[in-house]
C-alpha cells in the first residue's frame, strides 16, 4: 500500500503508530511500488520514490511535510526519470539525488520548503539503483 507512515519509538524500543498519510489520489489497486525514502536533515520534509516498473503509469517523487507532532501532509508529486530507485539528500539538505534504474540518469532536484525543482540530470549506466553521498574533508 502506497503512502507514508510515521511512528515514534516508545518505551522498550517498540514502534508506536502516529499516522498513515495516503499519497493523494493514488489507490492501492494502482500497480505501483515505493522504492526508497529520504528525510531532510532538519526532519521537516520526507520524500518517497514511486515506480511503475515500465508500465508508463507513474514514476514520481512524493513529497510530504513532517509536522512537529509527527503527522504528515502529502504535498504532491514531482515527475522522476524512468523507475526512480535510490534517494539521497545532500548533507546541507538543499538537494535530492534520485537514481533512475531504467532512465540511465542521475537527476538532481533542488529542495525549497518541500518543493522539488529538477536542476540537472547526469547520464550514466543502466540499472544503477543505489547511491551514497559521502562528505570528504
Amino acid at each position: 500500500q502506497l503512502g507514508a507512515t510515521s511512528c515514534r519509538i516508545g518505551e522498550g524500543g517498540q514502534l508506536e503508530l502516529i499516522a498513515v498519510c495516503r499519497p493523494g489520489k493514488l489507490r492501492p489497486s494502482t500497480p505501483l511500488a515505493a522504492s526508497d525514502i529520504a528525510i531532510t536533515p532538519d526532519g521537516r520534509y520526507l520524500f518517497v520514490g514511486v515506480r511503475d516498473f515500465g508500465k508508463n503509469l507513474l514514476d514520481a517523487i512524493h513529497r510530504y511535510r513532517v509536522h512537529d507532532d509527527g503527522h504528515l501532509t502529502h504535498l504532491g508529486t514531482v515527475d522522476a526519470d524512468a523507475i526512480p530507485w535510490g534517494l539521497r539528500i545532500s548533507p546541507d539538505g538543499h538537494h535530492l539525488l534520485v537514481t533512475a534504474a531504467h532512465g540511465n540518469t542521475l537527476p538532481a532536484f533542488e529542495i525549497n520548503e518541500g518543493n522539488l525543482k529538477k536542476r540537472t540530470s547526469v547520464k550514466w549506466g543502466n540499472m544503477i539503483r543505489d547511491i551514497a553521498v559521502v562528505v570528504c574533508e
